[in-house]
């Protein structure tokens, strides 16, 4: 038997590590051989072993084996492929944003039984939300400046019940410095804003499409993160799907951190790992963009690492969807700055989920 066989490495550390190759038999599901190919693929050829797992005469976790024939390479040639940090040692740049859900459904800011309650002594969900999910997000934003929205909030600065408006009250700049510039506008708008409602995200979903429209190319690289941080069922459903779905050719991917405990049946819809998103005008999403978590699932010990872990699990596959989809390959770092940051990135918490 002759085969050409392609090997495909990922870049910096990977690529050091030999390759496992595992041939599988039919009958047992079980590996028949596995054997280490160098970097340099100095073998081209390999012993094919037959193991007898139906020997009775064996004991546990031992195999008879026996030598069935030569594996031999036609060729042998390996192609790297491209990670996350390839794309940030490149200069690719990475946009946070955030909406936060100010409905009526929270309750009552002042009191204790509402998750915008602002207890000095115990961060309320939506601080953890973004101490935990928003302060790994952020690494990745080389400019530190977060654009920052609020929605289902009604007050007189705003004219009534807005479902997009900036926390910072710029709606021409939006952005706020840092995580403590997140967590300030947020503990303002919390004592300044009536709760109200409804549910709809379909505004900031518009105002998050914008943004990622701008123009990118090869040399001109950039993604952005919508981190959504709500308690309800999504009241404009179908309005909200037909946003996604075209948000789903943008470089955008949405992060949704349910919290409380309320019905988030709507948000594993969105989550489309059952099922792809359809819009009312019959066009499928392009590609997946949305992981929901529930933060009460992650309140333990180790609660803030776990829901960050959680949250991360999917926006390398989207990132790099992306990418391929439009054939944007990672550049050469431009500086070795740019590279000493992403090696910097890999050792963060977050990272390992990124750099996958």
């Amino acid at each position: 038997m002759v085969l050409n066989f392609v090997i495909y490495l990922l870049k910096g550390k990977a690529a050091k590590e030999n390759v496992q190759l595992a041939m599988y038999t039919q009958v047992f599901s079980k590996p028949s051989c596995i054997y280490s190919l160098s970097e340099q693929f100095k073998t081209t050829q390999l012993p094919l072993m037959n193991y007898n797992l139906n020997s009775k005469k064996k004991k546990k976790h031992q195999l008879e084996e026996k030598l069935a024939g030569t594996l031999h390479f036609g060729s042998v040639r390996a192609i790297p492929l491209d990670s996350f940090l390839d794309y940030i040692r490149g200069g690719c740049e990475i946009t946070l944003i955030i909406a936060i859900d100010f409905t009526a459904s929270n309750g009552v800011p002042s009191k204790p039984t509402s998750l915008h309650y602002n207890d000095r002594y115990l961060d309320n969900q939506y601080v953890v939300a973004i101490k935990s999910v928003a302060s790994v997000l952020a690494t990745y934003d080389s400019h530190q400046k977060f654009p920052v929205f609020g929605f289902g909030a009604k007050a007189p600065e705003l004219g009534g019940v807005s479902h997009c408006f900036p926390l910072n009250g710029n709606p021409d700049h939006p952005e706020v410095d840092g995580i403590e510039g997140i967590l300030d506008v947020y503990y303002y708008t919390v004592s300044k804003v009536e709760l109200h409602g409804p549910t709809n995200f379909s505004m900031f979903l518009d105002k998050a499409i914008e943004m990622a429209s701008r123009p990118i190319d090869q040399s001109n690289q950039r993604y952005y993160l919508l981190l959504v941080i709500t308690d309800g069922v999504i009241t404009d459903m179908q309005n909200t799907v037909d946003r996604i779905v075209a948000a789903s050719e943008k470089p955008l991917s949405i992060i949704i951190v349910g919290v409380g405990n309320a019905n988030f049946a709507a948000m594993e819809t969105l989550d489309a790992d059952s099922a792809p998103l359809v819009d009312r005008n019959g066009k499928t999403m392009k590609r997946d963009i949305v992981q929901f978590v529930q933060l009460q699932k992650h309140q333990t010990l180790s609660g803030s690492f776990s829901l960050a872990r959680e949250t991360l699990s999917e926006i390398p596959k989207q990132f790099m969807s992306y990418m391929k989809m439009n054939n944007i390959k990672p550049n050469q770092p431009n500086c070795p700055n740019s590279q000493c940051h992403a090696d910097q990135l890999s050792c963060n918490d977050g990272a390992a989920a990124y750099n996958n």
